[in-house]
Parts: C-alpha cells; structure tokens; sequence
C-alpha cells in the first residue's frame, strides 16, 4: 500500500530512478531512503550541507552533515531482497519503484503531516495494538462500508526467479561509431540487452570499465585510416543494475576521435518469466463467491516465501470488514482538535457508534484531509480507514504476543 501526500507526487512521479545501481541482499527501507532521496530532499534535511546547492553547500564550522536517517522514518523492512534495482529501466519514475518496494515487503509509504517521508514494514500495523484515540461522540460523520470487492478468497502472488552467471559477458554494445569533438564530453546510456536468450530483464553486476583495446578502440579524424588515439579516450561509467552511464572525453587535442566497437561487460542477472503462487479459502468462496486478488512482488523469487505472505494475507481478508470514513469537527472542544491535529496516515483509532452497530470498532487511518471554511472557524478533518482486522496478525514485540489455536501468524 501506498500512501502520499499530494505536493510530493509531482517529485516523485517525475524524476527517474535513471541508472539505479544494483543492490544485493538489500531491505525495502534502504531502497525507500535511495529513491526519496533521489526525487526530492526531505524538509528534515533543508539544515544540513547539501552538496551542489548554492548556499548549503558551502562548509563551516556550524555546518551539519546529514545521514540516510536524517528527515525520515523508514522502518528497515522484514524482507531481505537477493536482487533489487535489476529490473528498473532508467526512465522509471521514481513513483513506481516505490510500488515495487512497498508491494515486495507489503508495506506502507507515505507522506507525514510533517513532510516526513514514512515507511512501515509489515508488522508495524499488527504491532501497533493501542489506540491512538477513541472517539465516540461528537463526531461530525461517520460511514461505513462494507464491499464484497474488498475481501479476497483466492490470492494470486507472482514471484520473478533469477539466474546469475558466473562469467563475464557482453550486456552492452554500440552499434555505430560514436564522435567526440575537440573540448567535448559525451554522456550516454547503455539498456543492457541478452541477444541469446529470451528474458523477461537481464541487469549486470561485477561491470568492467570498458578496457582500451579490448572493449573499444579510436581513431582520429572523421574517415577511415586515422591514427590511433584509443589510449587517449578517457571513460568513466556510473553503474546500474539494467544500464550503465559512460561518460567520454579525448585528450586527443584539435582532433575528432571516432570510438569504434564500444561495449560494457559484466556478468548477467537473467529474470525469467514470473511463476504464480495460488492460496483459497475454499469455505468462503461456497459462502461469499469467488473473490480473487493478485500481487506482483517483483523483488521476490522465493514461491515459498510468497505462499508464507498469501497465507498471511488471506487469513483476514476472506471475510468481509467494516470500512470507516470519519469526520470530525476539530473546533467542538479542545480534544477534537488536539487529535485533528495529531492523528496521521498509520494512526490506530477505536470508534464507537451504537446508531451503526460499532461498539469500539479498531481502524488505522490510511488518508488524511483537512477542510478548513470561514476564516478557520469551521474546520473539518475527515480520515478514510481500512479495519485494523486486516492486520490482526500475531507478532513478536506487542503486549498480545500470546500463542493459541485461534493466533494467525504474521509473516
């Protein structure tokens, strides 16, 4: 799930992820920290030096270095993903590869009142037992859905094997000269493509620098038959997991160099075709009918660790589930409006409304809005929830950490 708040998307859904290096053995909150950082700078970090920025670059002796936990929240995540940023071409936003991160570990980012980019694994809602507030009067607004098309019977879970070889290969190559004028520094982009196998992806680790000679040669001058000036071509090369970025300069002077045969080396990481996992619950689906939701992980290659996230998630969500969407007048009286005021996306409410049956109904609050009419005398705060039931699963670290024949175990 994925939760953000409305002046980030344009950032986030902009800015590519470009030549994302690849990752191994890595976490989902790393690869959340890789990308925020990436689209935009984080309010908690507009103190601290910033490189290339025309005044918080410059170092002194009140300056302040940030970390990869300066202006975040990110929970380290429960998963640990072999491969990640191996099937993220350059031009991805940054947007969709958060959905990627989220959906592989199920959990949740999001956008704080704060700008504070948040993300919580998947046990930090069945961890989260008490209530942030309890609300049974007083309030402005309270309905309740109940939708058949949020419960799911069958799940459907697509995990991506891979195939990392142990010898070097060819994963790039020019297919024509390429020209630099004097004085003149190229940058380009090199898709890595498998032109013997058919694959879903293929990325790279281990990458050469492209070897004078060996993976590049150079001439001078525009026609065939010019000296040879491949030691004075300088390249330097960002890499990433599906293309590299070289960068190309000639010490050549006064002379236009032709790169003939350019290529990069590594050795290939092959995604093949992805392999489905299938749970049902087959007393449901007598009961309510065939209710069928499917989930792309693309970090998972593991069938056994997605059956173990299928079982977990249909558990709770094979019945159906009250779904709340609450208002609040926040200026009613004080409390109304000190928990209008704290209460963020991931806060755990219990709510109370005998007219509709809810007798201290748990929820966790997924969207935030605030309506703020006639020079502030009204303001409204309307949070849509989703039943903390779908995460009542058992855990380690909370105070229900108690094991019988009815706990769900949480994955």
């Amino acid at each position: 799930m994925t939760i953000i708040a409305q002046d980030d998307i344009d950032s986030l859904k902009r800015v590519p992820v470009g030549a994302f290096p690849l990752m191994i053995d890595t976490q989902a909150g790393d690869l959340a920290e890789r990308l925020i950082s990436r689209a935009f700078v984080p309010p908690g970090r507009f103190a601290t030096w910033r490189l290339d920025h025309p005044q918080a670059c410059a170092l002194g002796e009140g300056s302040t270095l940030s970390d990869a936990d300066t202006g975040v929240d990110l929970d380290a995540g429960q998963s640990i993903f072999p491969w990640a940023g191996d099937t993220w071409i350059a031009d991805l936003p940054c947007l969709n590869a958060l959905r990627d991160v989220c959906l592989s570990e199920w959990g949740t980012f999001y956008i704080a009142a704060d700008g504070t980019p948040t993300f919580k694994d998947r046990h930090a809602r069945p961890k989260h037992v008490d209530a942030d507030a309890e609300l049974s009067a007083r309030l402005a607004g309270l309905t309740v859905e109940q939708e058949a098309a949020r419960i799911a019977n069958r799940i459907e879970l697509t995990v991506h094997p891979r195939e990392v070889s142990d010898e070097t290969a060819v994963l790039w190559q020019a297919n024509h000269d390429i020209q630099i004028k004097p004085g003149q520094v190229r940058v380009i982009t090199c898709p890595f493509s498998d032109p013997d196998q058919q694959v879903a992806h293929i990325a790279g680790e281990d990458l050469i620098v492209p070897v004078p000679g060996v993976d590049f040669t150079a001439t001078a001058g525009t026609g065939d038959g010019g000296a040879d000036v491949t030691n004075q071509v300088q390249i330097e090369m960002a890499a990433g997991g599906m293309s590299a970025r070289l960068t190309l300069a000639s010490t050549a002077d006064e002379k236009i160099v032709r790169i003939h045969d350019l290529q990069v080396r590594g050795k290939p990481i092959r995604t093949f075709y992805p392999a489905a996992v299938a749970v049902e619950d087959a007393v449901s689906k007598v009961t309510v009918g065939r209710h069928l939701l499917q989930i792309d992980l693309p970090f998972q290659e593991d069938s056994t660790e997605a059956e173990d996230l299928a079982t977990m998630l249909i558990a709770n969500r094979k019945d159906a589930h009250p779904w709340l969407a609450v208002t609040v007048e926040a200026t009613a009286d004080g409390t109304l409006l000190t928990h209008a005021l704290a209460r963020d996306a991931g806060s755990r409410l219990q709510l109370t409304d005998l007219d509709l049956g809810l007798d201290e109904a748990a929820c966790f609050v997924d969207h935030v809005r605030h309506e703020v009419e006639r020079g502030g005398i009204s303001h409204r705060v309307v949070w849509r929830t989703s039943p903390a039931d779908l995460d009542r699963y058992w855990a380690l670290g909370t105070s229900q950490a108690r094991l019988g024949q009815s706990n769900r175990l949480a994955y």
